[in-house]
């Protein structure tokens, strides 16, 4: 499958190209300069070594043109600058929005959006894209170690059944579970989640704590 990431060159968004190219997919890295995604296409390649389908760097428009799911992994500042933009390259294709809106800090503070959560404003800014929200509680630094076995668990929302499918089948192969938490109105409550993490390994001096769920 190709998948484009909007924002590829961030560290959640990195860590998942790694891992989605490592498991055998066809990235995308998505910039607005082509040669700030070459160059992260270009890392992932060095540190992949020999795979079949070898990461492109691309403009934002052109991955997401090209590719059958798109990730959007952008700083949340940047949606209203990026996302209008590749909505019609969007028509008709599953998103996947990892953004969380936040202020960085000890701890970071969740910031809630006018639109009541970064993925329903992706669905605002992409009418026509099938929005799913969720995997924002991975830790960066655990996807970036590729040999690393994750041992979490992952949540994801959206308001299609078989968009939500397909997020789960494609990142189902290097995270061990992942759970539909229901519509794309519980987006909040999933991105609320991952100031929580961020203070718990600034804390516990950590960096790779997740989410575990139990009795399911």
């Amino acid at each position: 499958m190709k998948i484009a990431f909007i924002g590829g060159t961030g560290n959640l968004g990195y860590g998942l190209a790694l891992r989605c190219a490592a498991a055998g997919e066809t990235v995308l890295i998505g910039s607005r300069s082509v040669e700030k995604a070459q160059e992260a296409a270009d890392r992932l390649n060095a540190e992949l070594g020999a795979i079949a389908q070898p990461v492109a760097g691309m403009e934002n428009g052109a991955a997401a043109a090209d590719a059958e799911l798109v990730v959007i992994s952008l700083p949340f500042a940047a949606h209203e600058g990026t996302l209008p933009a590749i909505a019609a390259a969007c028509e008709g294709k599953v998103v996947l929005d990892t953004t969380v809106p936040m202020q960085y800090g000890k701890p970071p503070v969740y910031i809630v959006p006018e639109s009541g959560s970064a993925a329903e404003g992706v669905q605002k800014m992409l009418p026509g894209a099938k929005v799913v929200s969720g995997l924002q509680t991975v830790s960066a630094a655990s996807l970036a170690e590729k040999d690393r076995a994750l041992a979490c668990d992952a949540l994801i929302c959206g308001d299609d059944d078989e968009a939500k499918q397909l997020v789960i089948e494609v990142f189902s192969r290097f995270i061990p579970r992942i759970f539909d938490a229901g519509a794309l109105s519980q987006a909040q409550a999933l991105e609320r989640l991952t100031p929580l993490f961020i203070a718990l390994n600034q804390k516990y001096k950590r960096k790779h704590i997740g989410l575990q769920l139990s009795n399911i």
